[in-house]
């Protein structure tokens, strides 16, 4: 086959496949495109250097020192991880996490939102967005294991409307149906000479984060999302942060319906979806 019919195959291709809004999924290197700071590769080194062994208790260091050796002999981290259990291990490691995240965070929070600096994910997503309509319900949803905020800070920089189901003040509550009000704008319809109103949604992005977010805690027995605890925490205030290893399945299981069930019923009604950044190593998610 000559080139430009391979390449013309490719278009029409790509053409059918954005002749209907894919769902995206997106992965680390979304945000690694932006700093390597966000990979697993520095988690690691921040995971090494940090845990202070003398503060655990003896099963948290054998655990800790079964970690290690996993590391040493190529384990990848998730892998090592597996080995972490006690629930004092995993609290450093979800500190250790968050410190390491949080810091990239701040980083390029404010840089990102004034335009200085772009999120290279943007860019498709954007022809994705721009392509939404009546069919979609003007929604383009991204299902992300990213703890960080790229894309919000992303999507305010550009004018998008980005929605995760919090609503509220400072502090938000989860209910995505006052999020979806929210959204709706007036339309004037005309029958003759008669005058009806219709309420439509503005175009947005619905956005599942399964592994938790820097911005989300537990307060009072409920997932909320505060802003300004991102960077700094609240001492005593748990985080819903899912971190890497065989423990992410409990931790799945206790936020459930904050980050599954809406995610879940997103994926029955997906006939097409759209991965970027994303290495297909997270089981409970294929």
């Amino acid at each position: 086959m000559a080139a430009k019919s391979i390449i013309a195959a490719l278009k029409d291709v790509v053409a059918d496949f954005f002749s209907e809004t894919p769902h995206v999924v997106l992965g680390t290197g979304t945000s690694c495109a932006v700093d390597v700071g966000f990979g697993m590769g520095k988690l690691q080194d921040a995971l090494l250097s940090g845990v202070d062994e003398p503060a655990l208790h003896k099963e948290s260091v054998r655990q800790w020192h079964r970690v290690k050796a996993a590391l040493s002999k190529g384990k990848d981290l998730e892998t090592a991880l597996n080995a972490a259990s006690t629930p004092e291990l995993q609290q450093v490691i979800l500190k250790i996490t968050y410190d390491t995240v949080a810091g990239y965070d701040q980083k390029y929070s404010a840089e990102i939102c004034l335009g200085k600096v772009e999120w290279p994910a943007m860019a498709i997503l954007k022809k994705v967005y721009k392509g939404l309509s009546m069919a979609d319900d003007y929604g383009m949803s991204v299902i992300t294991t990213n703890y960080d905020l790229l894309i919000e800070y992303a999507c305010a920089a550009n004018g998008i409307n980005c929605v995760d189901g919090f609503c509220g003040g400072v502090i938000r509550g989860r209910d995505w149906d006052a999020v979806r009000r929210g959204l709706k704008h007036p339309v004037e319809i005309f029958t003759g000479k008669k005058k009806q109103i219709k309420w439509e949604l503005n175009r947005h992005v619905q956005l599942y984060k399964v592994h938790g977010s820097l911005n989300w805690f537990m307060l009072n027995g409920s997932v909320i999302e505060n802003d300004i605890w991102v960077h700094s925490g609240v001492p005593g205030l748990e985080r819903v942060m899912i971190t890497p290893g065989l423990a992410k399945y409990r931790k799945m299981q206790d936020f459930r319906k904050e980050l599954q069930t809406d995610t879940d019923k997103e994926v029955d009604r997906a006939k097409r979806f759209l991965f970027l950044g994303y290495g297909m190593n997270d089981a409970h998610i294929e």
